[in-house]
């Protein structure tokens, strides 16, 4: 009974923070909360926030080669412009 008091208490609050655009005050408060949680939803929220960190992490992983990709045809063009002032 007192994992279910925890939990209803955790989501309520933890929903009204979001819902009032305070997501890093929930995410603290959440890490205030996480070891009172039952372990069972422990491991569902770890997972949750690790999928979260890795589709992040690819994200600016994409912008960083879209960057390089740019930069690569930028200073290919320079060269180019390079030579034909050269000749």
């Amino acid at each position: 009974m007192e994992d279910v008091d925890i939990l209803a208490d955790t989501y309520e609050r933890l929903a009204a923070l979001i819902a009032d655009g305070k997501t890093d005050e929930g995410l603290m408060f959440l890490r205030e909360r996480f070891t009172q949680l039952p372990e069972d939803v422990q491991g569902k929220i770890l997972v949750a926030l690790l999928a979260d960190a890795v589709t992040s992490e690819a994200g600016q992983i994409d912008a960083i080669a879209s960057i390089q990709k740019e930069s690569i045809a930028a200073l290919e063009a320079l060269e180019i412009m390079k030579q034909s002032i050269s000749i």
